[in-house]
């Protein structure tokens, strides 16, 4: 497992590419235009399965339910965004297995936006990355 970091100065915006292992990859907050982490997960050699949203805001138009129609990806997001785009709803403390003994688990973390989660990602139950906004 392996975590790459795109950070986009000029929006205050930051995603995540988190390399499974297995030859699939989950995004965290996505941008708009996601064409740098599709470039690197095609030179990776892995395949898009997950897009995690950690909240939804009109500072930021997210890539998420286009990229994930594109690559047949399972887009996630808040349950509480009430989104009408086609995604998988999650609520606190719900976990998604990613395989490869890692999954994701929300933490509702109202503040930024009502809606918002933070996302601990867990190897063999233990914690060791956390994604959220810090605005």
């Amino acid at each position: 497992m392996r975590i790459y970091d795109f950070v986009n100065e000029g929006l205050g915006h930051s995603s995540y590419l988190i390399d499974i292992g297995d030859g699939t990859v989950a995004i965290v907050d996505p941008p708009r235009f996601a064409t740098a982490q599709e470039a690197l997960a095609k030179q990776l050699e892995s395949q898009i399965m997950w897009t995690f949203d950690s909240h939804s805001h009109a500072d930021y138009v997210t890539g998420s339910p286009r990229l994930a129609l594109r690559v047949g990806a399972t887009f996630i997001a808040p349950a509480s965004s009430h989104l009408e785009t086609a995604h998988q709803p999650i609520s606190d403390g719900d976990s998604i297995d990613l395989g490869n003994d890692l999954s994701m688990t929300a933490i509702a973390t109202t503040g930024h936006t009502p809606d918002h989660h933070a996302y601990i990602l867990k190897q063999s139950g233990v914690p060791v990355a956390l994604f959220s906004v810090a605005h």
